[in-house]
């Protein structure tokens, strides 16, 4: 994983994340199903004003479940079938992803037992989204999860943690895969009828 960003090299800073990018659009594209239809470029969320935002309205989700829903079912996507077939999808990686789908949880976000409002838990995930997918704002939740959740990361000197130091969780990480499954998971829980197809697959695979 890169290391934070050095204000004093911005081009090549700004080359990294482009690259970035274009490796995470490729793989999205690569995944996407020939029955879908072409994969298109979206105006960034932080820079599209939301009128009032609601589940079901275009660009959000269909209801409260569903990010975590299609979190869960790309993860598994690209835990079956990752970039390196050789090296599959790192330790580090499986356990961030995991965090961030049980921050997408609406039975995380409050007490279990009082529904998170609606216009509040949207806006929550679409911030949520737009962070996770900007590497700037990546690095920076890695550091805070790294900091508040080092016994999920698996960092420690326990037997049952991976990575003795923060150096070696954050070389093993790949920020792509990340990205790739969030932007993914996003384009899904917007439309009903790639959430059928997920609800479909989790319900299969026993996870619902």
């Amino acid at each position: 994983m890169k290391p934070t960003l050095n204000n004093e090299n911005l081009l090549e800073n700004i080359s990294y994340e482009k690259s970035l990018e274009l490796v995470a659009s490729q793989i999205i594209s690569e995944l996407l199903s020939e029955d879908d239809p072409p994969y298109e470029e979206k105006l960034d969320m932080q820079n599209k004003i939301h009128d009032n935002p609601r589940f079901g309205k275009v660009d959000c989700p269909v209801d409260e479940n569903a990010f975590y829903q299609a979190i869960c079912y790309w993860f598994i996507m690209f835990y079956r079938y990752p970039e390196d077939e050789q090296k599959g999808m790192s330790v580090a990686t499986v356990q961030t992803i995991y965090i961030f789908s049980r921050k997408a949880d609406p039975l995380s976000y409050e007490n279990p037992r009082k529904p998170p409002k609606e216009n509040i838990f949207i806006e929550y995930l679409i911030d949520l989204k737009n962070r996770i997918t900007n590497y700037t704002k990546l690095v920076e939740l890695v550091d805070i999860n790294i900091s508040n959740y080092p016994e999920i990361l698996r960092i420690g000197q326990s037997k049952n943690d991976c990575y003795k130091t923060i150096k070696e969780f954050k070389k093993d990480i790949n920020v792509v895969e990340i990205m790739g499954v969030i932007n993914l998971a996003w384009e899904y829980c917007c439309q009903k009828e790639k959430m059928y197809l997920v609800n479909k697959f989790l319900s299969e695979e026993k996870l619902l």
